[in-house]
């Protein structure tokens, strides 16, 4: 009887056994099936790890099957702790979700920034190449070709680095390169020049060719209309336009002659240079920024451009001849210009100077004074008559404005007086014409003045030409 009643509860705990294990795994499926779908794109195999937990649980059950089960609501505590321990998992993999869902986020946003530096990168060295390139083009020395090994070549060289700009002096599209090339290599004087040059000291001849050959090649010298003597074995003070003493070029006379090019700023450094005149020319480009050493500056008639340099006659103040007439030159006069206390004449008429006249309480020795066919405006300067030797004032065809000074009543020795075409009003001042017995022009045209013709403008025998109408 004991063995019937075992073998039936044998069976009927295998029959138990295969419906608790047929509803678990119908579960399990289920549970796989529903969560697999949700978490599919993660690639996370939890179906796997499920039916690992199902396949345990069943085995431990299989392990027991031996053992005799007594109580039949242990089996099914058993699988409702399983079913627990399956539904705890899900709010696990919905985290997990959600962490794989900010990782790809946090990863594309990383990738993104990525990007974005290496397109900075990538740009900034393709820049710093690029600028590198061409400060290396720009430093690219060429040396001349035996500076390494000639002491004398080396040497006259380095002196020349004096004169011109080291980047400019090497740069072989240049006329300070192509003069140094001359000066080394085919001056028919350069033997004898290299003779002189002992220990530190270069010839005061090779620095004075140098700066000549600068400016002629600079000028197209091939195609002036005179340039007899230039680069030849002459002696410099040989050389057409170029005028000598002590065999030191003191004067640059090259007006008129076709001069095509701009104005090198060695030609400045030739310190025994004490005139220069290149009017009547087709010189372009602006004014060297300083011709301190001079006494005369002569560039009227020809293209130049700019503005006036602040002090380009120096500190000094010797020079005594400026003429800059009929260019293009723009911007205002320099206001240094009066402490020149040796200047006699200053022609900067026909440009497109704008701004006031500078005051001439200084210029004592101004005896020309030509300023017409500009833009200037303001009021005539009120120390004009400080400057008592003034022969000839033209400051016509401006924008000035305001009365003519009393002080203009001092001017003596006054010649020429044009104030044409401005705004000029009042009346003329109170006993004009009484000291100005050698006037022979005054014209006043085409201006706002007012009140009655002065009597003592009747009486001068010197008197020539008046124009008072509008």
């Amino acid at each position: 009887m004991d063995n019937n009643r075992n073998h039936g509860m044998e069976q009927i705990m295998k029959l138990d056994l295969e419906d608790a294990t047929d509803n678990v795994n119908e579960s399990d499926d289920n549970y796989t099936d529903h969560h697999s779908l949700s978490i599919s794109d993660a690639n996370i195999k939890l179906v796997g790890k499920e039916r690992k937990s199902s396949g345990s649980m069943y085995t431990n059950i299989r392990r027991n099957r031996g053992m005799q089960i007594e109580d039949h609501d242990e089996l099914t505590t058993g699988l409702k702790e399983f079913t627990s321990s399956v539904d705890t998992e899900v709010p696990y993999e919905h985290q997990a979700q959600e962490r794989i869902r900010q990782r790809r986020e946090c990863q594309k946003r990383t990738l993104r920034f990525l990007c974005v530096i290496g397109v900075v990168v990538t740009i900034s060295i393709s820049l710093m190449i690029m600028f590198t390139g061409d400060a290396m083009n720009r430093f690219e020395y060429v040396y001349p070709h035996d500076y390494h090994t000639n002491n004398e070549t080396r040497l006259i060289t380095h002196t020349l680095t004096t004169v011109s700009n080291l980047d400019i002096l090497f740069d072989p599209s240049t006329p300070q390169y192509e003069a140094l090339e001359w000066i080394l290599y085919q001056d028919p004087m350069r033997k004898e020049l290299i003779k002189n040059v002992v220990g530190n000291y270069i010839d005061h001849i090779i620095v004075t060719r140098y700066v000549l050959a600068v400016f002629f090649i600079a000028t197209e010298g091939r195609g002036w209309r005179s340039n007899e003597g230039w680069l030849s074995g002459l002696h410099a003070c040989y050389w057409h336009g170029v005028t000598c003493v002590s065999d030191e070029p003191v004067m640059l006379q090259l007006g008129n002659n076709n001069l095509i090019g701009t104005i090198p700023e060695e030609i400045n450094r030739s310190e025994a240079l004490g005139l220069i005149n290149l009017s009547d020319n087709f010189l372009r480009g602006t004014i060297p920024p300083s011709f301190g050493h001079l006494l005369e500056l002569d560039l009227a008639n020809n293209l130049l451009e700019g503005t006036i340099p602040a002090q380009f006659w120096g500190d000094e103040g010797f020079i005594r001849r400026i003429s800059l007439r009929n260019n293009l030159l723009t911007g205002t006069i320099p206001s240094h210009i009066g402490g020149l206390m040796q200047l006699t004449r200053l022609d900067l008429s026909a440009n497109r100077l704008s701004g006031k006249i500078p005051s001439l309480s200084r210029m004592r020795s101004l005896i020309t004074l030509n300023l017409g066919f500009n833009k200037l405006s303001g009021s005539i300067p009120s120390d004009i008559g400080s400057s008592s030797k003034l022969i000839e004032v033209a400051l016509f065809q401006n924008l000035l404005t305001g009365r003519i000074p009393p002080s203009i009543n001092l001017l003596a020795n006054l010649r020429l007086l044009d104030m044409h075409e401005n705004t000029i009003s009042g009346h003329l001042p109170d006993d004009f014409g009484l000291n100005h017995t050698g006037l022979k022009l005054l014209d006043l045209h085409k201006n706002d003045i007012s009140g009655i013709i002065p009597e003592n403008l009747g009486s001068l025998e010197s008197l020539t030409s008046i124009d008072l109408s509008w």
